[in-house]
């Protein structure tokens, strides 16, 4: 039973120590990425709210197919 508990706990030790070091310092980079497109993701949901509220209006409008037609 000693050696069930032993090999249990030795998978987290690992991962933990593997978190601290060269591999954290790669993680830099990668949180810039994220960050970036965080970034992006916020601009366009920005957009995409003003271009909900304007489509919004436009179904408010009472105007007709017809006033839309080329002559």
């Amino acid at each position: 039973m000693n050696k069930r508990i032993t090999k249990l706990w030795m998978g987290p030790i690992i991962l933990l120590a593997g978190l601290g070091g060269p591999a954290n310092a790669a993680a830099v980079p990668d949180s810039e990425n994220v960050a970036k497109l965080l970034s992006e993701a916020k601009t366009m949901a920005f957009q995409l709210k003003e271009d909900a509220v304007a489509m919004e209006g436009f179904t408010r409008m009472n105007v007709s197919w017809e006033s839309h037609a080329a002559d």
